[in-house]
């Protein structure tokens, strides 16, 4: 009976494990900025339109580091560009099949996707960078002005002979993506 006691008074006593510490955010050592991804740019970096965000570590060379992390940037905004070109590419296409628009302009409009894609990243710049020397983590963060992102996208109604109605929705709904990537930046924290 004495052994039974000392093993619930063993089992009463103990104090549950503490969790363990929460992990470390690796941007938590720099600018608000540095722990964003991509999208309309945070209010924080005064910046309006759409950015990305790079990282490189564990790089010797301040230099090597930065252009990495520069690098990085410009293909997360490549891939966030392509994603929402797409995206508009789809919303056309299923405006012009609801207007009877041809497959002719229908595929013209998908194959100028590409085009447009490029034609926006070379507005792309990369106006901030950010070193944490002590943790070796490098920063580049690459910004697009939504007019140009915009103008990009209207483009699209060069495809075939398109309806007036169709061009007019194409010049709307890319007037209404600027709006909103310049109305998030401004809230954006």
């Amino acid at each position: 009976m004495f052994v039974t006691l000392l093993v619930v008074a063993g089992c009463a006593s103990a104090p549950p494990p503490a969790p363990p510490p929460a992990p470390k955010p690796e941007c938590s050592s720099g600018p608000d900025w540095t722990c964003f991804k991509s999208g309309a740019c945070p209010s924080t970096t005064g910046l309006v339109g759409i950015c990305a965000r790079g990282t490189a570590d564990n790089i010797t060379s301040e230099a090597l580091g930065t252009e990495v992390a520069t690098t990085r940037a410009r293909t997360e905004m490549a891939s966030y560009i392509e994603s929402q070109v797409q995206a508009f590419v789809n919303q056309t296409q299923d405006s012009m099949y609801k207007s009877g628009a041809g497959e002719e302009a229908t595929q013209k409009v998908k194959s100028m996707a590409q085009s447009v894609t490029k034609r926006t990243l070379n507005g792309v710049g990369v106006p901030k960078t950010y070193v944490d020397r002590e943790r070796k983590l490098y920063y580049a963060l690459a910004q697009l002005d939504a007019k140009t992102f915009g103008d990009a996208l209207k483009g699209l109604k060069d495809a075939g002979t398109l309806s007036d109605s169709v061009k007019q929705d194409i010049n709307k709904r890319a007037d209404a993506i600027v709006d909103e990537f310049e109305r998030a930046s401004a809230r954006k924290n």
